[in-house]
């Protein structure tokens, strides 16, 4: 059987989405403010570790020579590693952390400098962010080969870099999804080190010491068939901390991350932030459902792209299945801005790409886009076929 890894930034919670690992960096003590997202990227490699496709050819293990104020030569790339800050590479490398400012102005891809990922690549001067992106890998891996998709350094593709802001919640988990209602702070923008009450349902208790994370509501996703909605997709704010209970359900935490303001309604989810490594499983199941839309506002949905599909884990879906996105009828079009859908039964099935689920809800499934031919379209027909 094909093998298939993808490491991709997950956060489980009442409404999953996705950030940094829990060891990865923020940038220094004093609180900067901007969207989550970092360079990074994707490589395909066989089982032998011979890369060969979706991302910059470079070996995730490789780290730069250390360096430090001892007046050795500073190296134009750090490989961020688990646990790095912004702060701390600068005290490696330049013996004075308070470089992390201009250390962050050579990394335009860092838009926010708490959140540093391993694997990311942090330019050290100004030349070495002026040096062009590292160049793509074969498109074509060698055949008896299994794959092996690891996130690596380099450029990220879009859909990765939308992962570290945004996330799915079906309707469901939104409801038990606890809520900012007040704060003793005077105003009504606040920030990292505020002080944010937050009421949480009865049944989903908060713990005192647990970080959890904050999101709001983006948008909601629609069935392109049957035009029920299935969920939301969410934009992650930043993080608090409780630190006390109340009888009332409602607790006393700290915000310790921002990423913009935070307001009073926003919602607060438990908080599990992890590298997660999927493996590709057998499917166990024949399933077959839609294409619903994907995690960005897309209606032409490329290879590298995270969607939606309409079926979860109570259909059978689990963690590492993977769907065919199939086609019927004629892939002739009159005009080039028509984007509908081809279904006609009359016509044989062609499979136009391939999707990794990384993430199996109860009724919807969050996944990957691993390989395609052709572009996908919300509407699209999957299918999950038992024993591949």
């Amino acid at each position: 059987m094909r093998k298939t890894f993808i490491v991709l930034a997950a956060l489980a919670m009442p409404g999953a989405a996705w950030a940094q690992e829990a060891g990865g960096g923020g940038a220094a003590p004093p609180a900067a403010a901007g969207g989550g997202g970092a360079r990074g990227g994707f490589v395909v490699t066989d089982e032998d570790d011979q890369q060969s496709v979706y991302g910059a050819e470079q070996d995730d293990e490789t780290s730069p020579a250390e360096a430090g104020s001892n007046g050795r030569a500073v190296p134009p790339v750090h490989v961020v590693r688990k646990g790095d800050t912004l702060w701390d590479i600068c005290k490696q490398y330049f013996g004075n952390p308070w470089q992390w400012p201009k250390v962050w102005s050579y990394n335009p891809g860092i838009t926010n400098p708490h959140w540093i990922f391993p694997g990311d690549q942090v330019h050290l001067t100004s030349a070495s962010a002026e040096m062009p992106a590292v160049a793509d890998a074969p498109a074509v891996a060698p055949k008896g080969k299994h794959q092996r998709i690891a996130r690596i350094g380099g450029q990220l593709g879009p859909g990765g870099n939308a992962m570290r802001e945004l996330g799915f919640v079906e309707e469901g988990e939104l409801k038990a999804a606890a809520t900012i209602v007040g704060s003793r702070e005077e105003k009504m923008l606040l920030a990292t080190n505020d002080q944010a009450y937050v009421e949480y349902p009865n049944d989903r208790p908060l713990h005192v010491g647990e970080r959890y994370t904050v999101y709001k509501i983006e948008r909601e996703v629609h069935h392109p068939v049957t035009h029920a909605r299935v969920g939301y997709v969410v934009l992650i704010m930043g993080e608090v901390q409780v630190d006390q209970i109340t009888q009332g359900a409602i607790a006393r935490s700290t915000i310790v991350d921002s990423n913009s303001a935070i307001e009073r309604g926003y919602r607060v989810g438990a908080l599990a932030r992890r590298w997660k490594n999927i493996e590709a499983r057998k499917n166990g199941q024949q399933v077959e459902g839609y294409v619903v839309s994907a995690l960005r506002p897309l209606d032409i949905i490329d290879s590298e792209e995270i969607i939606f599909v309409d079926k979860g884990s109570r259909d059978g879906v689990a963690d590492g299945n993977r769907f065919f996105v199939v086609r019927r009828g004629d892939g002739y079009k009159k005009l080039l801005t028509d984007e509908t859908v081809s279904d006609d039964p009359r016509y044989p099935k062609e499979v136009v790409a391939e999707v990794l689920v990384i993430e199996a809800h109860d009724h919807t499934s969050v996944g990957y886009v691993s390989r395609s031919n052709k572009e996908v379209h919300p509407g699209d027909r999957v299918e999950m076929r038992r024993g591949y």
